[in-house]
């Protein structure tokens, strides 16, 4: 998260975006695996590995939604690219644990 942990903000628009988009995702996928009349047999076809194996548009959306709060809440560009992102992080982990930036794991 941008905050160090511990020190998140109570009520906060960039933290209650990222909570609401993240109740979004898991009612949406709760919903596709467990539907209201579904079988037995219909059920065990429903696996989190069958969703995301099928990648319906609306799974792509909440995710992409998500990642736009997380985003926003850490002040970077909402198309940043994964390899942007992730070089992001490292340097915010390495700076939280306090490890000089040549450290290479």
């Amino acid at each position: 998260m941008p905050w160090t942990p511990g020190a998140e903000p109570d009520d906060d628009d960039l933290l209650n975006a990222i909570s609401y988009a993240a109740q979004q995702l898991i009612e949406r996928r709760d919903s596709w695996l467990t539907p209201e009349g579904a079988t037995a047999e219909d059920l065990r076809e429903r696996t989190l590995t069958n969703l995301y194996n099928l990648n319906p548009q609306w799974l792509l959306d909440a995710h992409s939604a998500l990642n736009k709060a997380v985003l926003s809440a850490y002040g970077w560009p909402a198309n940043s690219s994964e390899d942007e992102t992730l070089e992001k992080l490292l340097a915010l982990n390495r700076k939280r644990a306090a490890k000089p930036p040549e450290f290479r794991a």
